[in-house]
């Protein structure tokens, strides 16, 4: 009875330690050296595709993160610009309601709790404990 799949014969030239290697591993799974053989180059051309796979799934992924890391950007920067256009259009108004010197006073301790809250560590993501355990924040 002929085999159950057509096959190709090829030969290769290696070096004394790697046939003795080859006909070790064939000898230990009860394999012909051919069998061995193939079944190494068609694991390793394997190795190869899937490796070549990963680099293009990595890629598209990356793409994916940029796509979207640039709309968080843009929203940032819109809610800056809205932010600043909110305290330019309350300045008057607070310093028509409590005075010029008052509003500044406000203004400055408001800066400052400010500030100081971009030192705290942040919380973690949808309540986990697990993220930024250690209070450091991502860069």
């Amino acid at each position: 009875m002929g085999r159950s799949k057509a096959t190709a014969q090829i030969s290769a030239h290696v070096s004394p330690a790697v046939a003795a290697e080859v006909r070790a591993l064939a000898a230990a799974r009860g394999l012909t050296v051919s069998a061995t053989l193939g079944s190494l180059v068609t694991e390793a051309l394997r190795f190869n595709v899937e490796h070549q796979h990963g680099s293009l799934i990595e890629v598209t992924v990356e793409r994916a993160i940029d796509r979207q890391l640039g709309r968080i950007g843009e929203l940032a920067f819109r809610g800056a610009l809205r932010a600043d256009e909110t305290r330019r259009l309350l300045r008057p108004i607070l310093e028509r309601a409590v005075g010029e010197e008052a509003a500044k006073a406000l203004r400055r301790e408001i800066h400052s709790a400010a500030w100081q809250a971009t030192s705290d560590p942040l919380p973690a993501p949808n309540g986990s404990q697990a993220a930024w355990a250690n209070g450091s924040r991502p860069s």
